[in-house]
């Protein structure tokens, strides 16, 4: 099974760095809209964390994981 999950950093209000990872992201994804999702999240101020509130967009990656699974009644 592969997997998909986006990574997204963040700086903080208070200088932090904060990653906030999307489980089963798209990869068809373009930076336009990965871009466009962060300033939303930034200007939504709905994400609160003991790291700050997000204020600037750090960076963003696509975490690809490939998992295989043994049948153990075999």
């Amino acid at each position: 099974m592969i997997r998909n999950d986006m990574r997204l950093s963040f700086i903080t209000d208070s200088n932090n760095v904060m990653t906030l990872t999307v489980p089963r992201a798209n990869p068809a994804l373009t930076d336009g809209q990965v871009t466009t999702a962060m300033n939303g999240i930034i200007s939504s101020n709905v994400v609160i964390t003991t790291a700050g509130e997000p204020r600037t967009r750090k960076g963003a990656e696509l975490v690809t994981t490939e998992s295989l699974e043994y049948d153990l009644n075999a």
